[in-house]
């Protein structure tokens, strides 16, 4: 086992635990909602109409900005990981300047929208439930079984998102370090070969660029948050520093 694997996986279960955390509260939130709508529909003896919808769901742009606020520190404490584990490598390693680097500013910034993103997924999918609930005339019990339902999901889409986005974290703060680095020419693409890897990133392995260049699948480096679903997810190859002598640039 690598350095990296021995960094991921405590790093990737304390994102999963925040991912869990926010589901569970949220899940609470909206079982209560529910119970006590309900309660108010029957001393008012009324029919439950559309307005349940606004009653069962927490405002959405309260829970995003929660969401954020348990994982963004995690974000940056995988950064701070992988620009230190990656500094290490070289012979003269370079400081922390992550708070002030252009490039993982970038990237923090769109891993962040990436995250939010996905926690709009599942609200989406609950919502839907919601919607379904009114239409359909399911019960209070019925309600609460489909929601669940759609949190029981969660479990593994965090657990998915959290390898996911760790990793990515790692491979971010390492480009950006080497940026930083005059003893970094280029990157060598470096793929986990067993029978979990895309085929398309087993035939990269070893393939190399220029610093400023991308690789042929259009990143510029494994797990870039600018890349397609179909490059990243799950992704586990990195990108390995290469020197100018390399790179074939120093002939000494």
């Amino acid at each position: 086992m690598n350095s990296r694997d021995k960094e991921l996986d405590p790093l990737a279960k304390k994102m999963e635990n925040a991912f869990q955390i926010h589901f569970d509260k949220l899940e609470k939130k909206i079982f209560r909602n529910i119970d006590n709508a309900h309660k108010a529909y029957r001393v008012m003896k009324k029919e439950v109409d559309e307005d349940i919808f606004v009653l069962y769901f927490p405002p959405e742009a309260a829970e995003l900005e929660q969401f954020n606020i348990l994982l963004v520190p995690i974000i940056w404490e995988i950064y701070r990981r992988g620009w230190d584990m990656a500094s290490g490598t070289l012979k003269d390693p370079v400081d922390w300047k992550g708070e002030t680097n252009p490039t993982l500013l970038a990237v923090a910034e769109e891993q962040k929208n990436l995250i939010t993103g996905m926690g709009q997924e599942v609200y989406k999918e609950l919502k839907e439930k919601i919607n379904q609930s009114f239409v359909l005339g399911w019960t209070v019990k019925q309600t609460k079984d489909e929601i669940a339902k759609v949190f029981g999901l969660g479990g593994t889409r965090a657990r998915r998102i959290a390898r996911t986005e760790t990793m990515r974290g790692l491979n971010a703060a390492s480009f950006a370090m080497y940026g930083e680095s005059m003893q970094v020419a280029g990157f060598e693409w470096s793929a986990v070969m067993d029978g979990k890897t895309r085929p398309a990133h087993q035939i990269m392995n070893g393939e190399r660029i220029f610093k400023g260049e991308i690789f042929s699948n259009g990143l510029q480096y494994p797990l870039d948050p600018l890349g397609p679903a179909d490059e990243v997810v799950n992704c586990r190859c990195v990108a390995l520093p290469l020197t100018e002598k390399d790179m074939g640039l120093d002939s000494n």
